[in-house]
């Protein structure tokens, strides 16, 4: 039962110390990294809307003139 017992304790004070380790804030190159990989997903993403620019402008003009048209022909009786 002893043994148990350690076995819980030594448990409990592992998994405090993970808690802890993983709650302190990360500086330094952790940081840097992050930034680094939001700025190039955000580049992917500019390049992408510019690229696809007339893909997407046509889209909003085909649902624009479905919805005018919906409402224009459920207007009139």
């Amino acid at each position: 039962m002893d043994k148990l017992v350690a076995l819980y304790v030594r448990g409990q004070l592992e998994l405090q110390d993970a808690v802890k380790r993983l709650s302190e804030p990360r500086e330094g190159q952790g940081l840097v990294e992050y930034i680094l990989i939001i700025a190039v997903i955000s580049l992917v993403i500019v390049a992408a809307g510019l690229a696809m620019r007339n893909e997407i402008s046509a889209a909003f003009t085909a649902v624009t003139t479905a919805l005018t048209n919906g409402v224009n022909n459920n207007a009139a009786p």
